[in-house]
């Protein structure tokens, strides 16, 4: 391998791993409850026969599930969740035993359509006299320590990355090598294309064998344990892993024996890249969005394009670089590459901004992420490589392909430092989380004043204030005040919130909220004997 490219190679290596060694904030999937019932903090006559989760998107549950216990921490052995109705979106979990008037923990666990885990708790009761118990701490209690290990997601994002430079070298050198100069390579270039086909296996591989860990929010030991990798081949990303180490196989063959013709060189190679770059795309964000056909052969031109720039990068270097070099098959090649990325470079652009579209709610929800800012950090990369792409053409024009050897170099290190971000983006979900939206409002009734507010005022746990105004002054206590959330376009029942005085006419209470809506909060209050007040009030909840 010439001391360039090699020099080039270990640039990008060296590029990818500082990028993905910088500390990556809180990682959240795509995947979130819409519903479930019973819902999150409902209160129970009798005991529920199963228990139903709604999701937003479809889940797989092969390396998690549904989990119910009593307050204590007790275990209740309870049914496998199944999909209903060919709806891989709603998990029944069936079977469960009669319960005990008493509260209950429900944690879920699944991975969502991109490979990503989703997981959360909610609590419910069976009867009305479990008073006292503090369900937020049962929720924190029930989801503390349910993350993987820092060994475990480092070491996948390094997969990730070996398993995008390997394949974007492999397609990209070797597309280059038919289009241009055909017929039997030179040693040189069969030793990057087999470094290339290793790097993609062993970067495929740590994938496979570290995301039973990663999703069980395992150690680095549990990326050992058989019974993981067999749950992992159930999923979606191990069938597509497992699938892209076969094409691998098959690669490894035709790049040893390349067809003579240049027309079968291509066809053969052509349908091999699209099916080695779909196993990237199946898996990955693209997947998630609706319709996800769209999505996912949008992300395979995608990576088709880049491989072929990048890739071809690789080759043009090689060919530069070759032993005996031949001027003439030098300057082909240079030009059939400016030509290749000419074509490449705007459709990397176009399916680029189409996939950054479909992915963001809005663009202005860009740099609430980590994967927005990651992106912007990307596309940054992407203008200074389209430059000294650009300037590459012209020297090339003018001064011939001599001239554009140290750029070549330059290319690679940056288009390294792309990919080394783009692995990371992988592994980072484009949405943002619910912004808070604090809620306050004024209610009047009568003569009696309610000032009303819930913080911090999105889904999960939330905080109500409750403050009085009776008749007579704020120094004469109401007798009495409760209150309750209903969400009327789902039909969910209305969740009792326990208010605690916390001063004169001032109560206190906390309700889990489980979906985005406009929800419905009644406060009942008996400012005196034989009265009783109703106010309501809608509380927007963002999603």
């Amino acid at each position: 391998m010439a001391r360039p490219v090699r020099r080039a190679i270990t640039a990008i290596v060296a590029a990818g791993i500082v990028v993905l060694a910088l500390p990556a904030g809180s990682v959240s999937a795509h995947a979130g409850l819409d519903e479930s019932s019973p819902a999150s903090g409902a209160v129970l006559e009798d005991s529920p026969t199963e228990l139903v989760l709604d999701f937003d998107e479809p889940v797989e549950t092969t390396l998690g599930g549904v989990d119910l216990s009593t307050s204590d921490g007790n275990p209740i052995e309870i049914g496998a969740p199944v999909a209903t109705d060919g709806d891989p979106s709603r998990l029944v979990v069936a079977d469960v035993p009669s319960l005990a008037d008493g509260v209950y923990v429900v944690l879920w666990q699944v991975t969502s359509s991109d490979g990503h885990p989703a997981r959360g708790a909610f609590t419910f009761q069976v009867g009305t006299g479990s008073g006292g118990v503090d369900t937020d701490a049962l929720v924190q209690e029930a989801l503390a320590g349910r993350t993987a290990a820092r060994s475990v997601t480092w070491t996948l994002g390094i997969g990730r990355f070996l398993a995008f430079v390997g394949v974007t070298v492999l397609l990209g050198a070797v597309a280059l090598h038919i289009v241009t100069t055909g017929g039997r390579p030179s040693r040189r270039s069969r030793r990057v294309w087999s470094f290339a086909l290793v790097t993609t296996a062993v970067g495929s591989v740590l994938v496979f064998v570290l995301q039973g860990a990663y999703v069980t929010a395992g150690g680095f030991s549990d990326a050992f344990d058989l019974g993981l990798w067999g749950d992992v081949a159930g999923t979606r990303l191990g069938t597509a892993v497992l699938v892209r180490l076969a094409l691998l196989a098959v690669a490894a063959v035709v790049v040893r024996r390349l067809p003579t013709s240049r027309a079968a060189g291509v066809g053969l190679w052509g349908i091999l890249s699209v099916a080695l770059v779909l196993t990237f795309s199946s898996t990955g964000h693209p997947s998630a969005s609706s319709p996800a056909a769209l999505g996912v052969a949008l992300d395979a031109v995608h990576l088709l394009g880049v491989a072929l720039w990048l890739g071809g990068l690789v080759g043009l270097a090689l060919t530069e670089r070759s032993p005996e070099p031949d001027d003439a098959a030098i300057e082909m090649t240079a030009r059939r590459f400016s030509v290749i990325a000419t074509v490449a470079v705007p459709v990397i652009v176009a399916t680029g901004v189409w996939q950054t579209w479909r992915l963001l709610d809005s663009l202005s929800d860009i740099t609430a992420t980590t994967w927005g800012r990651a992106l912007l950090v990307k596309t940054s990369l992407v203008v200074v490589l389209v430059t000294l792409g650009g300037v590459s053409r012209w020297l090339l024009r003018h001064d011939g392909a001599a001239s554009i050897r140290r750029l070549v170099v330059t290319e690679l290190a940056v288009g390294g430092l792309v990919l080394a971000v783009t692995a990371g983006l992988v592994a980072t979900p484009p949405t943002p989380p619910p912004a808070a939206q604090v809620f306050s409002a004024n209610l009047v009734q009568g003569s009696l004043i309610v000032d009303v507010s819930l913080t911090p005022g999105r889904i999960g746990s939330n905080e109500v204030h409750v403050v009085f105004s009776p008749p007579g002054g704020t120094l004469q206590p109401v007798l009495s005040a409760e209150a309750r959330m209903s969400l009327p376009s789902q039909d969910l029942p209305a969740v009792p919130i326990e208010l605690v005085r916390d001063g004169p006419n001032h109560y206190i209470g906390t309700i889990q909220i489980p979906s985005a809506g406009d929800w419905k909060l009644d406060v009942v209050a008996v400012p005196q004997d034989n009265s009783t007040v109703l106010l309501s009030t809608t509380v927007p909840i963002p999603g």
